[in-house]
């Protein structure tokens, strides 16, 4: 890895971290970063995506939403490439869910994985969050039409991980 990709990580993440601090994950006492670093380790770890910028936008994905920091900020601190894939993430409050879901579909493959990594972070939850965090999987999984070997890798990774969470919540094993 090279300085120039260490350094966009590093920064990444420093970032994300001051924009979540004092934030935690719903109904439990965990630092928010936590679903941040989740979601840029999918990416990397699990699907192979070795972009540092996907990884960085991956820290960055719910910054625009869930906290004060700016698009401008993004942008001068990280470029207009992680920025991008940042809005691609990004609900707006105007929209409903189902545009959300078809702007997405029409995104680069990179903005599509950060998604489908987010949704596999999201399955590690409390059961009463398990049938709602199924269905947006099962949503995200849709975004994973085309032939990128991260794409593909997501594809796998995240439906094992539908199947898994699938019996969990129901308590009967699937067919995959």
């Amino acid at each position: 890895m090279s300085f120039d990709s260490v350094n966009t990580l590093q920064t990444a993440a420093a970032l994300a971290a001051k924009a979540h601090a004092g934030q935690t994950i719903r109904n439990t006492d965990i630092p928010y970063i936590a679903h941040a670093m989740g979601v840029s380790m999918a990416v990397t770890c699990l699907f192979g995506c070795t972009d540092p910028e996907v990884a960085a936008a991956a820290l960055l994905h719910d910054t625009l939403e869930k906290t004060r920091l700016t698009g401008a900020e993004i942008r001068e601190t990280l470029g207009p490439r992680v920025l991008h894939l940042v809005v691609a993430m990004t609900k707006d409050d105007g929209y409903a869910k189902a545009e959300y879901w078809e702007r997405l579909y029409d995104e680069v493959w990179e903005a599509r994985l950060i998604k489908m990594a987010d949704a596999l972070d999201h399955l590690d939850c409390p059961a009463d969050e398990l049938p709602r965090r199924i269905k947006s999987g099962r949503r995200a999984l849709e975004l994973a039409y085309s032939e990128e070997i991260p794409i593909q890798t997501a594809r796998r990774v995240l439906g094992e991980a539908l199947a898994s969470a699938v019996e969990r919540a129901t308590g009967r094993p699937t067919l995959q």
